[in-house]
């Protein structure tokens, strides 16, 4: 039929950290593991649309750190369409997992962030296109990875991204493009005392 899945499998990510908290006197080191199993998956609409999606769930295994023992992963689906001049994409997309802060070790903690993204190409001339896109996120950090850290709570990087972008595009035949646009993008952190933007 016209649906198409791919398995996805993960086992491993094996990881020793040496120390997990080095603002404390001694050593606190740890192990880690994981594994995960999803699929991605597409279908076409009609002769010019095609929904795609994936779902990637995993499962982190801490040996000594049991309160981070939980379920990470990322999930996605979109809406690809091209109409003869038109072509647009519209996309949606979540995801928690380990980023890395250094406080002389470098530690892992648990970053979810949620995004969707619309794009849009209008072709003009033979060569020349009108583009579009605008794109939201949202960054949320886990406050408990850092627990006892001499250091802001992690939740004062939590923050709201916004961007537009629009312009011409001229492609040539060997598929290099030259583009001539405009981009605006805004951040707003969630606690003003610590807003950078």
């Amino acid at each position: 039929g016209p649906l198409r899945l791919e398995p996805w499998l993960s086992l491993g990510n094996v990881t020793y950290f040496d120390d997990m908290e080095p603002w404390k006197p001694g050593k606190q080191a740890d192990l880690t593991a994981s594994a995960g199993v999803g699929v991605a998956a597409m279908v076409p609409l009609g002769h010019r649309s095609l929904v795609a999606g994936y779902a990637l769930p995993e499962y982190v295994w801490w040996k000594e750190y049991t309160q981070r023992n939980g379920w990470r992963g990322r999930y996605g689906a979109g809406v690809f369409t091209d109409v003869g001049r038109l072509s647009f994409d519209l996309k949606g997309y979540r995801s928690t997992e380990a980023w890395f802060i250094s406080y002389g070790e470098e530690i892992p903690i648990d970053v979810r962030r949620t995004s969707a993204l619309a794009n849009a190409e209008l072709r003009l001339l033979r060569r020349l296109y009108a583009y579009g896109s605008i794109e939201g996120s949202r960054w949320r950090y886990r406050d408990e990875d850092l627990a006892g850290a001499p250091l802001p709570r992690l939740s004062t990087l939590d923050r709201d991204f916004r961007e537009r972008e629009g312009g011409l595009r001229y492609r040539f035949r060997d598929g290099f493009s030259l583009s001539l646009g405009y981009v605006s993008s805004a951040t707003d952190f969630l606690n003003q005392q610590y807003d950078r933007s």
